[in-house]
């Protein structure tokens, strides 16, 4: 069963997935060996890769926690699932309780942060507590992200990435400029990174000409 199930897992975690490929041959693993949780947490990485199967998917992490309740990966695929149904504070409840639990596994972290920003986005800013509120709770996403780089040491151009989006959110322009400056000679960067820049040469330095520049460059 075992090249069926690394057949299946590859194509998961490939840099461009097939989960319709990686069922096929999770199923195969699954009907050759029923006692092995991680056929089952493969499988609910597929379901949850496709749309329209996040039931699947959760029945697929259930069934693997039934088998071994440590399976980390596991209960961090069940707390996705609760961000997409917009359960964000039970998600939020769950993660926190896995990162005591397993404070060195970074992916926990890497999903706090997403779903703390889904739930701070969604909070009203109109008054002036409203906006503090709102800004505290994107200073803890923030936060959640840098645990996640600093847990994992995951320096890839998607991750730092995905960090200036977070400085954005947090309006942390210093360490922006730096992330964005670094990230700009990055073979197929996000062009988005020129925006940052722009915009901070514009707001922030007052450089309009640099401004000028980044803005053709994302264009």
């Amino acid at each position: 069963y075992l090249p069926l199930f690394y057949v299946g897992r590859a194509y998961v975690d490939a840099p461009n997935p097939d989960y319709a490929k990686a069922i096929d041959y999770l199923t195969q693993a699954r009907a050759k060996n029923q006692k092995d949780p991680e056929i089952l947490v493969a499988l609910g990485d597929a379901y949850s890769g496709m749309p329209n199967e996040a039931s699947q998917a959760y029945v697929s992490y259930r069934d693997a926690l039934n088998m071994d309740a440590n399976l980390v990966r596991a209960h961090v695929g069940q707390a996705v699932i609760q961000r997409r149904a917009q359960a964000y504070d039970i998600a939020i409840e769950n993660l926190l309780e896995k990162a005591e639990e397993y404070p060195n596994f970074g992916p926990i972290y890497r999903e706090l942060a997403e779903t703390q920003l889904l739930f701070a986005r969604r909070l009203p800013d109109n008054t002036d507590e409203e906006k503090a509120t709102y800004e505290a709770e994107v200073a803890k996403a923030l936060d959640y992200y840098k645990k996640y780089l600093s847990v994992t040491g995951d320096k890839s151009i998607e991750a730092n990435v995905r960090y200036a989006d977070f400085l954005v959110w947090g309006q942390q322009y210093e360490e922006l400029k730096n992330v964005a400056l670094q990230l700009a000679n990055a073979p197929g960067v996000d062009a988005k990174v020129f925006r940052y820049l722009g915009l901070i040469a514009v707001n922030q330095d007052g450089d309009f000409e640099k401004g000028k520049e980044y803005f053709d460059k994302l264009f």
